[in-house]
C-alpha cells in the first residue's frame, strides 16, 4: 500500500490574514503522543502536538522493569530520554493547554484549547492521557488532599509510621503499596475482584511483607471517614455482607498540600516540607510566631508555580511553614500547568502567584516578614 502525505497550506481567512493548517494535531504528551511525534516528524509532516505536559502517567511511577533495552529506570528517568528525542524535531508545540472542543469542519478539524487558541488540522491523533479513577463514595471528593491521594510517589513521605490503605488489585496498587512498605507502619490492600490482578512478581514482593501487609479481596470501600482530615473507612465484605471499620492515618495533619508532582525545584519544598513535619515546627522568627499566634480564622493559602521558577520554592515554604504555626491556616502548592482551570480562575499571569481565601492575592517571593504582613492583611 503507498501512502501520499501532502504537506500544510495556508489559507486566507478574514481580511487576507493567513490561517495555516496543519497536517496532524496530536494531543496528548504521554509516550504515546511523544512516540507519534518522532513518526511524524520522521515522516516530514507538519506537526502540532498540544499537551498539559509530558510525560503522561509514567511520571508517576517510580520503578519501569518492563521496557525494553532497560533492566530498569525511573519513570521521570525514562520520559526524560523520550523528551529528548522530541527536541531533535522542529515541529510546534502548545505544552500548558488543553483541548477544550474538536470539531470536523469538512475536510478538516477544528480545535479550541482551554485558553482560546484556536488550531485547524487535517487529521488529530487523541493520545489523552490516563488519569486515576476515582472510587465515587462518600467522603472520599471532600477528602482529596486531606490524606485521600492518588500519587503514592508524592505523598508516601508525609505517611511514614503510619496505617495506610491502598485501594486496588492491579500492578498500580501494588506498586503504591510496594513504595509504601518501607514508609507506612501497616498496609491495607483492599479491592472487590476475588483474586489479584497484579504481574505475579509484585504479588511475589508483597507477599513477601505479610507482617506489613493486611489483605482483603472481595472487598468494596463504602466510606471514607473523617471531619478536616481521614480518619478511617468502612469495607464491606461482598461475600457475606458484614463491615469492618480501617483506622487509617491518626497523627496530626497540618493542612500542607501539595497539588501536582513536586519536581524541578519544587523538589526542595518537598524535601523542605518533610523535614519541617517531622519534626512538627517551623523555623520561624519570634516576633513571627507571635503574630502567627494572633491569627484566629481559617485562611486558605493557595502558592501558584512553575516546575521551572527559582523562586517558587521560597514563596511555597513560606506559606507551608506558616500552615505548620497555625491550625487556622491551610497551605497548598498548586503546578499551574497541572491545573489549568485553577490557573485561569485566578489570573495567574506570573509565578510565584499566591492566592488567600480565593479573593485576596500578591505575586512574588516576599521575604518572611513581608510575606507574613499580607497574610495578616487577608485575615482582617
Amino acid at each position: 500500500m503507498e501512502l501520499d502525505f501532502v504537506l500544510s497550506k495556508e489559507e486566507k481567512g478574514p481580511a487576507g490574514k493567513t490561517k495555516l493548517i496543519y497536517d496532524l494535531v496530536i494531543i496528548g504528551g504521554g509516550p504515546a503522543g511523544m512516540t507519534a511525534v518522532v513518526y511524524a516528524a520522521r515522516k516530514k509532516i507538519n506537526t502540532l502536538l498540544i499537551s498539559k505536559d509530558l510525560g503522561g502517567q509514567v511520571l508517576w511511577t517510580t520503578e519501569v522493569e518492563n521496557y525494553m533495552g532497560y533492566q530498569y529506570i525511573e519513570g521521570s528517568q525514562l520520559m526524560n530520554k523520550f523528551k529528548e528525542q522530541v527536541r531533535q524535531f522542529p515541529i510546534d508545540q502548545e505544552i500548558g493547554e488543553e483541548i477544550e472542543k474538536l470539531d470536523k469542519e469538512e475536510k478538516t478539524f477544528s480545535l479550541l484549547t482551554r485558553t482560546g487558541k484556536k488550531f485547524r488540522a487535517k487529521t488529530v491523533v487523541i493520545a489523552s492521557r490516563k488519569r486515576s479513577r476515582p472510587l465515587n463514595v462518600p467522603g472520599e471528593k471532600r477528602l482529596i488532599g486531606r490524606r485521600v491521594s492518588y500519587c503514592s510517589i508524592c505523598d508516601a513521605p508525609f505517611f511514614e509510621g503510619k496505617e495506610v490503605a491502598v485501594i486496588g488489585a492491579g500492578n498500580s496498587a501494588f506498586e503504591a503499596a510496594l513504595d509504601l512498605v518501607k514508609i507506612a507502619s501497616k498496609i491495607y490492600l483492599v479491592d472487590i475482584a476475588a483474586t489479584w490482578k497484579a504481574d505475579p512478581i509484585l504479588v511475589e514482593q508483597i507477599e513477601k511483607e505479610k507482617k506489613k501487609v493486611t489483605f482483603f479481596p472481595a472487598h468494596r470501600i463504602k466510606e471514607i471517614e473523617g471531619k478536616g482530615k481521614l480518619e478511617g473507612i468502612t469495607i464491606e465484605n461482598l461475600n457475606r455482607k458484614e463491615t469492618k471499620h480501617l483506622s487509617v492515618e491518626g497523627e496530626k495533619d497540618y493542612g500542607i498540600i501539595f497539588f501536582g508532582i513536586p519536581g524541578g525545584y519544587e523538589f526542595n519544598s518537598l524535601v523542605s516540607s518533610i523535614i519541617d513535619v517531622s519534626r512538627g515546627a517551623a523555623d520561624l522568627s519570634p516576633e513571627s510566631k507571635d503574630k502567627i499566634g494572633k491569627i484566629n480564622k481559617p485562611l486558605h493559602i493557595q502558592v501558584f508555580v512553575t516546575l521551572t521558577c527559582p523562586y517558587c520554592p521560597g514563596a511555597v515554604q513560606m506559606a507551608h511553614k506558616l500552615a505548620l504555626e497555625s491550625e487556622y491556616i491551610t497551605s497548598d502548592m498548586v503546578e499551574s500547568a497541572e491545573f489549568p482551570h485553577l490557573t485561569n480562575k485566578y489570573r495567574v499571569m506570573g509565578v510565584p502567584k499566591v492566592i488567600i481565601n480565593e479573593k485576596f492575592g500578591f505575586e512574588g517571593a516576599l521575604p518572611e516578614s513581608a510575606f507574613l504582613d499580607e497574610v495578616i492583611k487577608a485575615s482582617r
